[in-house]
């Protein structure tokens, strides 16, 4: 929303800017008239018409939180997870932060605010409408070349409003209105002008909040004014006396807002439009203009358009996670959950329970590949299910093939990238959980708590379901989290409050499950690149080449595999 209000207003400006610079200079005041129009229904429709060539500025789905933006479901430790020891702190329950409850309390207040405000304009624009249709029926009408023309007891300035002209009784009937102001008024009730206002007035409704649309009204109006004045000047009434009647009047105003009269926006520029010139060249040259104009807007502010194919390749599209950075083993297991949250492995449905027979009959193995396939339409729990099921089969290398953008069956986005899991907990044997009870029985004592792990070679990375993330316990942005984990990775001891080794380097992250998964996948893919880049870096100083170019067999490509190992543990956490 946030997004299509930027793009709205931007082009608003813009063409608003095009018609003060270029075309209101130009006797063209029909052209003009169509231009306003049409460029308000364009602003308020381009931003969400699929051809545009760039990325929305915001995400339509939800706003990029910023440093200083407060988390709203952070979850604190009281002690770190460590993948290499296997330890894990006790959770606590989400901590309240100052700000967050005046901060659910302000958005409900802005929503009533927006409401009141437009609740307010639409009852005003009732009450003008009401009013008018009142004069028109309790006062006496007549006919002026074909429009009705209303008598009213009251001394007003002449105004019209959709059909219907609005004059003083007693000077009508003396004939003291003056035919150059009748034939302005006439001219606005057959061009229809209170259309126009009635339309921004309907805007303005939803849409209050806009300033651009009350310099739109008002660049109409003047519009207006410029064609009821053409109007009458082609009828052969001189330009000076037509300009003095005009003044005369200066000190009078319209009864209403929606009404059309003569001394709206009487201005030097008004005055001078009645006897400027007019250049066809000119003219159609400025006209042809609106072409690129258009059309550049559109491609810069339009939506991003997507392909039919990848439309229809959503069931079968991935969301990857990891790739194994060795070659496949033969006895790989292809397992991929499907749209309709459904388990296939080799081309057969199973149920959780069938997997779990299926991993057991196979084996266990820490090193065995498994090849994990979601769909973006796939049921989270469904995902984090079979995830808990490898994680207790031992499974720690997960290679989750994708497919985002096209219709092969598989696409690597984190090519040559693996996430070590941390392995599952070993259950007590019964003889254990006996022993354990005895002795507990017998000695009285309370025992030590496990030891926390080194914290300086921890980065814990918590994201909450807004897509919102605290890295160890600071906000942080995805455009920034790359240069934060290069840093911290790449420390080399030099800061004692950061990793002492890329080796020893670990990254926890620990995301909510409500989080959107194009959106993790966008965290992830920020921390994935912070590696790569590490190891090219790597190879160019100590070998002179970049690491993608270094055979995958070759003495130099585990080298800098193992100076730069990628020590990640992933783990969620429920609604």
């Amino acid at each position: 929303m946030i997004t299509y209000l930027i793009y709205s207003a931007l082009s608003l400006a813009i063409l608003l800017l095009f018609y003060h610079a270029v075309l209101i200079k130009e006797k063209m005041h029909h052209i003009n008239r169509g231009y306003l129009l049409f460029s308000i229904i364009f602003s308020l429709s381009i931003p969400l018409v699929p051809v545009g060539i760039m990325g929305p500025l915001l995400p339509f789905e939800q706003p990029v939180p910023s440093v200083s933006d407060e988390l709203s479901e952070s979850v604190i430790y009281s002690d770190a997870y460590n993948t290499a020891t296997g330890y894990e702190g006790e959770m606590i329950a989400p901590a309240a932060k100052p700000g967050l409850a005046s901060m659910d309390l302000f958005i409900p207040i802005l929503i009533t605010i927006y409401f009141a405000v437009a609740l307010i304009l639409f009852v005003r624009l009732l009450r003008i409408i009401h009013m008018i249709q009142m004069k028109s029926s309790r006062n006496p009408r007549t006919l002026y070349k074909d429009c009705e023309v209303v008598l009213l007891p009251q001394n007003v300035v002449p105004h019209t409003f959709l059909n219907t002209l609005f004059v003083n009784n007693k000077q009508f009937e003396k004939g003291n209105i003056r035919r150059e102001i009748l034939l302005h008024e006439l001219a606005h009730a057959k061009q229809k002008h209170s259309i126009d206002i009635l339309f921004i007035e309907l805007l303005k409704i939803f849409f209050w909040f806009n300033p651009m649309l009350y310099l739109y009204k008002r660049a109409i109006h003047l519009n207006h004014e410029f064609l009821a004045d053409e109007a009458v000047l082609k009828t052969g009434i001189q330009v000076s006396d037509y300009q003095q009647t005009l003044l005369k009047t200066l000190l009078h105003k319209p009864s209403h807002t929606l009404a059309s009269s003569l001394n709206f926006g009487l201005t030097r520029k008004r005055l001078q439009m009645m006897t400027q010139s007019t250049n066809k060249t000119r003219s159609i040259m400025k006209i042809a203009s609106l072409i690129p104009l258009f059309l550049a807007l559109s491609l810069l502010l339009g939506c991003e358009s997507t392909p039919a194919d990848a439309e229809n390749a959503d069931d079968e599209s991935t969301t990857n996670i990891a790739v194994d950075e060795q070659s496949l083993d033969p006895s790989l297991i292809k397992i991929s959950i499907n749209s309709k949250s459904e388990i296939i492995v080799d081309g057969e449905t199973l149920t959780l329970d069938e997997l779990h027979t299926l991993l057991d009959e196979r084996g266990s193995d820490s090193s065995r590949v498994i090849s994990l396939r979601v769909s973006r339409d796939a049921e989270f729990g469904t995902i984090l299910d079979v995830q808990n099921i490898l994680r207790t089969q031992g499974s720690r290398r997960i290679n989750y093939s994708v497919n985002t953008e096209t219709n092969e069956t598989e696409g690597n986005v984190y090519s040559g990238q693996t996430l070590t899991l941390p392995p599952p907990p070993t259950p007590p044997s019964q003889e254990s959980k006996s022993r354990i009870s005895t002795e507990s029985s017998q000695i009285k004592t309370t025992p030590a708590p496990p030891v926390p792990p080194n914290t300086n070679n921890l980065l814990t990375i918590l994201i909450n379901a807004q897509g919102m993330m605290l890295v160890n316990e600071e906000p942080e942005t995805v455009t920034e989290i790359k240069g934060r984990v290069k840093e911290f990775v790449n420390n080399h001891g030099a800061n004692p409050a950061l990793s002492s080794s890329p080796g020893e380097a670990i990254l926890a992250i620990k995301r909510d499950t409500r989080l959107d998964y194009e959106r993790y996948i966008e965290i992830l893919d920020e921390i994935m690149t912070a590696y790569n880049e590490l190891r090219e870096e790597a190879a160019r100083e100590r070998f002179g080449v970049p690491f993608s170019s270094i055979d995958e067999n070759s003495e130099r490509y585990r080298e800098i595999r193992e100076a730069y190992p990628k020590r990640i543990s992933i783990a969620e956490t429920g609604n």
